[in-house]
């Protein structure tokens, strides 16, 4: 499972999958799921302006080309370096998110680590 994204600057991106198979999560701007299906090779799925989208592979893997309507588009992430996560003080993501001290500590370590949430079994 890669980490949610989503583009912060009004683009539109266009997912082409070239092999193996998945599935994409894409919410919209009001937090609601509007698509949760599964993605197969030669598929092409659209995520629109400031949706954010996660995909998930299946055993086989999932390898996908995404194409961006911006010539310098700008991306925001709920994991990795960039987490928007990170911004939030410890007490606002403690209680946006129902979590105690101890586990807010854990979540903020694990998030900024990767972006890649399921590693893939070997």
């Amino acid at each position: 499972m890669s980490s949610p994204t989503y583009a912060a600057d009004s683009s539109v991106r266009v997912i082409y999958v070239a092999k193996g198979s998945g599935r994409i999560q894409i919410v919209g701007i009001n937090g609601a799921s509007v698509l949760d299906t599964e993605l197969k090779a030669g598929h092409l799925c659209v995520v629109p302006r400031f949706f954010v989208a996660s995909t998930i592979a299946d055993g086989e893997g999932l390898e996908y080309l995404s194409m961006i309507t911006a010539i310098q588009p700008l991306f925001g992430e709920f994991t990795g370096e960039t987490s928007v996560w990170g911004a939030l003080s410890p007490q606002v993501l403690q209680a946006s998110l129902n979590l105690t001290p101890e586990f807010e500590q854990v979540f903020r370590a694990k998030i900024k680590k990767r972006t890649i949430l399921v590693p893939p079994q070997d």
